[in-house]
């Protein structure tokens, strides 16, 4: 009789933590491991001012992902329209790398036959190295 009351006392136990995870989320509980100005990624604590995980996105993507697929560098700057909660930074381009520019370094100058060499630069056949070829 001890036995059977001891079992069913253990899986109500069992049964609650197992319900308790299906209603409660737990990934605000996970969060909770990593200290004020840094976001959890995977299983470490990426600091908020990092541009390489995305200055505190959840998701941890970096700038260069989380803005555009051109080639820049980036950097983390105050976000001072940051709701609670949410990271105090937000990426930033810097530069464009040689040979990319626009918003978001998007448009590669040495083949975009609209903006060849420079932006607003256009060819009547195509870019070939930042030069209109005929």
């Amino acid at each position: 009789m001890r036995r059977r009351a001891l079992s069913q006392a253990l899986a109500v136990v069992w049964m609650g933590s197992v319900g308790c995870s299906l209603v409660v989320d737990t990934a605000s509980i996970n969060q909770q491991r990593c200290p004020a100005d840094t976001t959890q990624c995977g299983d470490f604590c990426a600091p908020y001012d990092h541009a390489g995980y995305g200055c505190g996105n959840p998701t941890c993507t970096a700038c260069k992902a989380a803005i555009g697929e051109g080639v820049a560098t980036f950097k983390c700057v105050a976000n001072p329209n940051a709701l609670l909660g949410e990271s105090p930074y937000k990426c930033q381009k810097i530069a464009c790398l040689d040979g990319y520019d626009g918003d978001n370094c998007e448009i590669n100058l040495k083949t975009d036959p609209l903006n060849c060499g420079a932006l607003g630069v256009r060819c009547t056949a195509f870019c070939l190295n930042g030069e209109c070829k005929e």
